[in-house]
């Protein structure tokens, strides 16, 4: 949930005026599921133990949340109903997590004996956190290393979706699969792996995000907002991601803007400049390799030739990872 903080101020010339707003279902209309995650994405895991698997629906105002397990090899791990996993052999198999319209995401159960040594995955000389966080294009440096004092060498791989490794160990994020989930745009997750030649591994998280809230000029709105501009008047739009708590400029070649009606509302570049016609103007934004989305939807209008205000918005609250 973000949290917005407004402050006005009047000014003696027109200025552009934004307001964020989201579209709302009705109250009699039922809200479908968009996306589900797990809480897991990997286990390890030996004969005879169990580990519960937490799911979460998206968007959070969905009308049914109920989710479905299943095991794609039971001989090797089980799940019951509330997504409790049980290792039944060593080998490896898929718990799978199913929204009511078909929305489905997994988790991979590897069933074993205890490894020996523990390897961790290492960035900058640290041991890094299971979920790192980037943005499309970023790229970081990992390494791997264990606790037995002994040089291994390291298998990297990852799973497809948001990011990528090389042989070694350099992860690049891209933009993952769209998704608009609770205020995100755009992310998508891979594990990154490291395995030993004797089977002993580590695993991270490398989640790819562009942030769900856009910069007009002095303004912020969320994508998929509506807002209000002045004939005339034009704006520089800057995306933003976040790193952890700080937000991260995202660059103006990594997306690229159209307008649905150019008479209203022209776009050069990351400009958009409102014409002399009052009307409505659908703003779409796209990153390579993804769908068009819909960034905003803009009004375009007369102001007062007495005065205007323009409205300066600031996020209260980051998202927290």
């Amino acid at each position: 949930m973000r949290f917005l903080c407004l402050k006005w101020a009047a000014v003696a010339a027109a200025a552009l005026c934004l307001a964020s707003a989201c579209d709302k279902k009705g109250g009699g209309d039922d809200v479908l599921p968009k996306d589900i995650s797990l809480s897991e994405m990997e286990l390890s895991m030996l004969v005879g133990e169990t580990a519960r698997l937490e799911a979460t629906v998206f968007p959070s105002s969905a009308s049914d949340k109920t989710v479905r397990w299943s095991s794609t090899n039971t001989d090797r791990a089980t799940v019951d109903a509330e997504g409790l996993v049980r290792a039944v052999s060593q080998g490896s198999a898929y718990i799978l997590a199913e929204t009511v319209n078909g929305i489905r995401t997994s988790c991979l159960v590897t069933v074993g004996a205890k490894a020996k040594y523990k390897v961790t995955i290492t960035l900058d000389g640290e041991p890094v956190p299971s979920m790192l966080y980037g943005w499309p294009g970023m790229e970081l440096q990992l390494a791997a290393d264990s606790n037995d004092g002994e040089v291994h060498t390291y298998q990297w791989s990852a799973s497809t979706g948001a990011a990528s490794v090389t042989d070694a160990g350099l992860v690049t994020f891209a933009l993952g699969n769209p998704a608009g989930v609770e205020g995100y745009a755009w992310w998508g997750e891979s594990v990154i792996r490291a395995v030993t030649p004797d089977g002993c591994s580590a695993a991270v998280t490398a989640v790819s995000a562009v942030s769900g809230t856009f910069r007009l000029g002095s303004s912020v709105a969320a994508v998929g907002g509506t807002g209000v501009m002045a004939t005339g008047s034009s704006a520089e739009i800057t995306l933003y991601g976040f790193d952890g708590s700080d937000s991260i400029l995202i660059p103006q070649t990594a997306f690229s803007l159209r307008s649905s009606d150019s008479s209203v509302l022209a776009v050069s570049g990351k400009t958009v400049s409102a014409g002399e016609t009052e009307g409505n103007a659908t703003l779409f934004v796209q990153f390579p390799g993804s769908e068009e989305s819909v960034l905003c939807n803009l009004t375009v209008q007369k102001q007062s030739s007495s005065s205007s205000s323009s409205v300066e918005v600031y996020q209260e609250e980051l998202p927290e990872w």
